[in-house]
């Protein structure tokens, strides 16, 4: 898995888009699991995943075993890979799909995750400037002229820290 949650290699540069049906043209017509994650410019691995994981449903199953996806699906992974792009992990993507939520520009519930969101990065910069603030000012005071001891105490110019 990758820093996202995709399987490694989820993304295949050599993906190439084809032109997607209307609503009414796509109801009758199915994807093999290959086709969609090439549309899509996912791996099948992370297809998958996506279905395990309950971000895309199960698609129907031929008698061969062979899934058969819905064109639709484009648009819910076409949804999932804005959604993490803007920042969102795959649980709470899992939660927006969950609420019904189809596109990252649904006002209500996706601006709500999406304050949420914002605060958690405020919350963490602030974290880490009170660290920064502190490395800065340890650099500054001792300023290269900490020695350590043998036994791992510190000594500034002769004296025990």
């Amino acid at each position: 898995m990758d820093e996202d949650g995709d399987p490694k290699g989820a993304r295949s540069a050599t993906a190439q888009p084809y032109p997607r049906r209307s609503a009414a043209e796509s109801r009758d017509y199915l994807m093999k699991i290959g086709s969609v994650a090439l549309q899509a410019e996912i791996s099948i691995d992370t297809l998958r995943f996506y279905e395990r994981e309950g971000l895309i449903s199960s698609p129907r199953r031929m008698f061969s075993g062979y899934r058969d996806y819905p064109e639709d699906v484009l648009d819910r992974l076409d949804f999932i890979k804005e959604a993490k792009g803007l920042g969102f992990t795959l649980r709470e993507i899992k939660e927006l799909v969950s609420m019904g939520v189809k596109s990252t520009r649904e006002c209500g519930p996706v601006t709500h995750k999406a304050q949420q969101k914002l605060a958690e990065m405020e919350s963490e910069i602030e974290r880490l400037q009170r660290l920064r603030r502190t490395l800065r000012k340890m650099v500054k005071d001792c300023d290269g002229r900490c020695l350590q001891s043998k036994n791992g105490s510190v000594r500034k110019n002769g004296s025990l820290h």
